[in-house]
């Protein structure tokens, strides 16, 4: 499969027959494996561009130009761990560890708060801008590199990053609230609160793994509250057809983030045993086996796309 271009976000809606862009995979409790699998978009060719180091970058067009992505730089990681763990082919192990090392390498940490920064402007968010969905895939990296190698490095900088779970946006930290009551860890850190259903529950998978990994029980405790909240805020992303992104815009999930939500939400039943996440999962997949849901989908996005502000 090549590289996912906006024609094929279009036709996916459409020639449902195709392989869904995101999948699950197998993983044993403690396995080292990630849930999610991105070791496809690593032989896709999802990750094109590189920095002398091997480092991937993004190329975000106009006026921002190639840019670092730490969830990009995550992402990347995982994806080799996965290939590694399939073939043994130490070079990807390496390539595995040379990211969690840029990680450690480019983390800001400022009142004992570990961040890795956004060097530029995005939609609403102000550069330089923190991203929880970087901060959790952070953490998913950093706890396999300390399984892996036993070095006290990579564990420094997973507590550093584990802070960031436990402030307030205006104190630094990562938590915003849904209805000023439940917990939820923003994809996007800014004064506006967008409540993204994919970057929050990324986060909550770095939760899960670092807890697996060390055994931390404020890393458990912050997962179980954003348990908590997806129990109780799953039904305000739910339109009755479909998912939606956020829920700031009330923005539509596109067909690819729409099956994301729901391999995330059956990742999570896998790991929780949590009925509610699986009913969810269930009900979001029949909306996308209905056709004319998924046409309903593609229009209402378009229109969006259109005339969004």
């Amino acid at each position: 499969m090549s590289r996912k271009t906006k024609l094929d976000d279009i036709l996916m809606y459409i020639n449902r027959s195709k392989p869904k862009y995101w999948s699950k995979n197998i993983v044993d409790k403690f396995s080292l494996k990630y849930y999610l699998n991105i070791e496809s978009r690593v032989c896709e060719g999802h990750f094109n561009i590189f920095d002398d180091n091997g480092i991937p970058l993004s190329d975000y067009g106009g006026n921002i130009g190639i840019q670092y992505n730490p969830v990009n730089v995550c992402a990347y990681a995982l994806g080799n761990l996965n290939i590694y763990l399939k073939v043994k082919e130490k070079k990807y192990l390496n390539i595995f560890l040379r990211m969690a090392d840029w990680l450690i390498e480019n983390q800001v940490i400022v009142n004992d708060i570990g961040v890795w920064y956004y060097n530029f402007n995005w939609k609403y968010v102000k550069k330089p801008w923190i991203s929880s969905m970087a901060q959790g895939e952070a953490l998913s990296v950093l706890a396999r590199a300390f399984n892996i190698t036993n070095d006290s490095k990579y564990l420094y900088s997973a507590q550093k990053c584990l802070s960031s779970f436990k402030f307030d946006i205006k104190d630094g930290g990562i938590t915003g609230y849904i209805d000023s009551k439940y917990k939820i860890f923003e994809e996007y850190v800014s004064e506006v609160e967008t409540h993204v259903l994919n970057g929050f529950i990324y986060s909550l998978l770095g939760l899960f793994d670092y807890f697996k990994f060390t055994g931390d029980i404020d890393a458990k405790h912050l997962f179980e509250e954003g348990i908590y909240t997806l129990e109780n805020c799953l039904n305000k992303y739910d339109t009755g057809y479909w998912s939606k992104y956020d829920l700031y815009s009330n923005n539509l999930a596109s067909y690819m983030y729409h099956t994301l939500h729901i391999v995330q939400l059956n990742v999570l039943y896998d790991i929780t045993g949590n009925k509610i996440l699986e009913n969810y999962a269930d009900i979001w997949s029949k909306y996308q086996n209905s056709y004319i849901n998924c046409i309903r989908a593609l229009f209402l996005k378009v229109l969006q796309k259109l005339f969004k502000p």
